[in-house]
């Protein structure tokens, strides 16, 4: 009886929540605000008590080195995906005073997914498939006619996500070489310069 109410007034309690929704990918505002403030922390907190579980296989693993070199090339590739989102979670540990949660929820993916597929074959082996499947069918995430429909210009962010992890590293660089005080400007949008 009580869950009833609640599920009476579920629209009641997440109606003052739909004005912080932009977007509305599922083309229902509650299923949108559900998906945002209840099951992507959920998941987080899902990945966060696996990778505690994991955490003395983890540390095996990158002490003592994984068994299937593909498992270190999974780490490498995610940590490189990762990277793309440094100066984002900078900026916010920055703001908060605390290490960004969606940095948190990937390296704790990251390691216990490398972790587990080290030692079972078996799924080694199928995400190497999903890998090249993706691969080879990547086409099918960039049609044409998605695109008017799309929230996202999914290509020119990738390719501005790339940018910055370019400049990104021309500033460590720099850095590197005692350039202290330099400043990389980012720049805002992927216009060229007329002239």
């Amino acid at each position: 009886m009580a869950d009833e109410a609640v599920l009476d007034r579920l629209p009641q309690l997440i109606l003052p929540l739909k004005a912080d929704l932009d977007i509305e990918p599922s083309g229902s505002w509650l299923r949108a605000t559900v998906m945002d403030k209840l099951w992507k922390p959920l998941m987080r907190r899902a990945i966060s008590k696996a990778a505690v579980f994991f955490r003395p296989m983890i540390a095996k693993k990158k002490n003592g080195g994984y068994v299937n070199p593909e498992a270190l090339a999974l780490e490498f590739c995610i940590h490189r995906m990762m990277e793309m989102d440094n100066i984002i979670w900078e900026e916010n540990e920055k703001r908060l005073g605390k290490k960004d949660k969606n940095r948190q929820m990937w390296e704790d993916l990251r390691d216990s997914l490398c972790a587990f597929v080290d030692e079972d074959a078996h799924y080694l082996i199928r995400l190497l498939r999903l890998i090249d499947v993706l691969h080879t069918h990547y086409d099918m995430f960039n049609i044409p006619i998605h695109k008017g429909k799309a929230y996202w210009d999914w290509e020119n962010l990738r390719r501005e996500l790339i940018m910055k992890d370019e400049q990104r590293k021309a500033a460590e660089t720099l850095k590197a070489e005692g350039w202290e005080d330099c400043t990389i400007r980012v720049q805002d949008d992927l216009t060229p310069p007329r002239g």
